[in-house]
């Protein structure tokens, strides 16, 4: 296995963004554990089991499965086999680095920002991708929440409009110009999210965009 360099290589900024899935909600402790069980996933020591899944007590063998989990494994084991592979430590400094960069890229955008206004836009980011981890939803195999901003918000502020920064993106700098974004809103307090192409950047084209697929669903 090849030995784990930073700078993070998309693959681990991707496997990062699920380790930190729900992390405003867990102790320190908690994140800690999700690395050592990663890192001891990539050194074939044991599985990785994610905190809402069971495992057989006999056979060990997984019988509830979680949407995180599966894909925290498939990222794993992908790594596993490309390499670098990163230890315990490497995967806790990433979770503190690429958050703050994340915040350091949002406060030099032409438009001002205020420091509350980075923080709110990391959490609506990071609850997107949590629900997109949960309900299933496809994205761009290239895609990261680490490069994704909020482009646009609807007047009530339910609808949040997200796409892949134009300028300073930490992944693939400008060499992924197709990826789409995600549009996300709530229905009666039940979330939702539709993909939306990489030129939907006013919530009018997200609109638009939302009603085709709308229209699209209940075609017969």
């Amino acid at each position: 296995m090849k030995s784990f360099q930073h700078p993070v290589s998309l693959p681990v900024g991707q496997l990062l963004t699920l380790l930190l899935l729900a992390a405003d909600m867990m102790p320190e402790e908690a994140l800690e554990a999700r690395c050592e069980r990663a890192a001891r996933h990539l050194l074939r020591q044991e599985v990785y089991v994610a905190e809402d899944e069971t495992r057989c007590p006999h056979t060990g063998q997984l019988v509830r499965r979680s949407p995180q989990g599966q894909q925290i494994r498939r990222l794993l084991e992908n790594i596993a086999e490309g390499g670098p592979v990163p230890t315990a430590q490497g995967l806790a400094k990433g979770m503190r680095l690429l958050p703050l960069q994340r915040h350091l890229r949002l406060g030099t955008r032409k438009t001002p920002t205020s420091l509350m206004q980075i923080f709110e836009e990391g959490a609506m980011l990071d609850h997107v991708a949590r629900v997109v981890v949960d309900l299933g939803v496809g994205s761009h195999p290239n895609w990261t929440w680490w490069d994704a901003e909020v482009v646009a918000t609807s007047s009530d502020g339910v609808q949040w409009l997200i796409q892949r920064v134009r300028r300073g993106a930490r992944f693939g700098g400008r060499s992924e110009p197709a990826q789409g974004g995600y549009l996300y809103g709530e229905d009666d307090g039940s979330p939702w999210v539709l993909t939306v192409p990489v030129h939907v950047r006013t919530m009018e084209q997200a609109q638009t965009a939302l009603a085709q697929a709308r229209a699209r669903a209940v075609q017969p």
